[in-house]
């Protein structure tokens, strides 16, 4: 074997450290080789392998043999195919000269596995490249102007409640997370009562802020996630404030909000849309529903696949219009379970409705 794979090289151990190897394999976990069990770190056949590392060579003992795994070996743990070959020395160099190669075995530990990185590699090209055909109907999609004058008949047009500071906008959508629409709206302000400025909720103690937020539910959880945010934003910016969102591009201050603790995309986006005017699509529930019902959009398809496409066929200066009549549309008529269909204004443009209405004329 070793003639025939690349970098399969056996070394030659000195007869010490074949000893220790010895009676690690015999005394594993016992005070005869505390000096080295934690340096020589013996494999189970059947078990996972511990991390790689660059000094791999001198961690990891062959579960059979009294040896250290070649560079082959660990090329293998690391998922490297057997057909990719490692140059320069098999272990550090002690060459003095100024540019000395990375060793063998230092290419291998000091490199993300190739199976993971695939894999990570494949979710980001889906991310950027994706083909939505599949998930969305961008026909159906021209529309949605039509629609959203007919829903602009039935409803005003409304802020539902949301925040012109990003700051109280943040709080303000982590508390609407798995929560009625009145219930969060009334357990805000309270919290405001509470707390007159997000600083004193800061220097508050960690129990009267669960006091204030235990009306709504999960206040261990909400508490950790807000007091987490608000104190990553005052370590980042020097205050407690997200003003300095306002001259970010729509990418950048997303990816920061998406860093706070709490906040995922959808959370993200309500900020970016309510408190900074941005063109962006928050999908929720009430979206995710209306759209699959209007037939926009794949019955299959989940919330976080669903966000990217459904925001690409929404018109950028609609966005924010269509994302609003669509959740006060939800709440009132196009309900989860029982939907009020022979009530919907815009019950001509559905096509969940249209089954509806073909199975009321069969049992008829």
């Amino acid at each position: 074997m070793a003639r025939q794979v690349a970098n399969h090289r056996m070394a030659a151990h000195a007869p010490e450290t074949i000893r220790k190897i010895r009676l690690l394999r015999d005394h594993a976990g016992t005070k005869r080789v505390n000096g080295y069990q934690l340096t020589f770190r013996l494999l189970r056949s059947g078990l996972p392998a511990p991390t790689v590392t660059a000094s791999g060579f001198r961690d990891l003992v062959h579960p059979r043999a009294n040896r250290f795994l070649t560079a082959r070996e660990l090329a293998r743990l690391q998922t490297f195919p057997d057909t990719w070959t490692f140059t320069g020395h098999r272990l550090d160099s002690f060459s003095t000269k100024r540019a000395v190669p990375l060793p063998q075995v230092a290419q291998i530990g000091n490199a993300v596995p190739p199976a993971m990185a695939t894999v990570l590699a494949v979710a980001v090209r889906d991310q950027l490249f994706c083909d939505y055909s599949d998930i969305v109907d961008a026909e159906l999609a021209r529309r949605i102007p039509a629609i959203l004058k007919e829903l602009r008949k039935v409803y005003p047009k409304d802020r539902l409640g949301n925040k012109r500071n990003g700051l109280d906008e943040l709080v303000f959508i982590m508390l609407s997370r798995r929560t009625h629409d009145r219930q969060y709206r009334k357990g805000y302000l309270a919290l405001k009562r509470a707390f007159p400025t997000w600083a004193a909720m800061l220097k508050a103690r960690r129990s009267a802020v669960e006091k204030a937020l235990a009306p709504l539910g999960f206040a261990h959880q909400r508490a950790d996630h807000v007091l987490a945010a608000l104190r990553k934003i005052n370590r980042d910016f020097g205050r407690l404030s997200l003003a300095r969102l306002a001259k970010w591009d729509t990418s950048r201050a997303l990816n920061y909000l998406l860093s706070l603790k709490g906040v995922n995309e959808k959370t993200a986006k309500c900020i970016l849309m309510y408190a900074f005017d941005r063109e962006v699509f928050p999908v929720d529930t009430h979206a995710l529903r209306i759209c699959k019902r209007l037939g926009f959009l794949n019955p299959d398809a989940s919330e976080y696949r669903a966000t990217k496409p459904l925001e690409a066929i929404v018109p950028p200066p609609l966005r924010a219009d269509f994302h609003i009549a669509l959740i006060q549309h939800g709440r009132s008529t196009c309900l989860p379970s029982s939907p009020k269909c022979h009530e919907c204004s815009i019950r001509r443009f559905c096509e969940y409705g249209r089954q509806v209405s073909k199975v009321a004329r069969m049992v008829e």
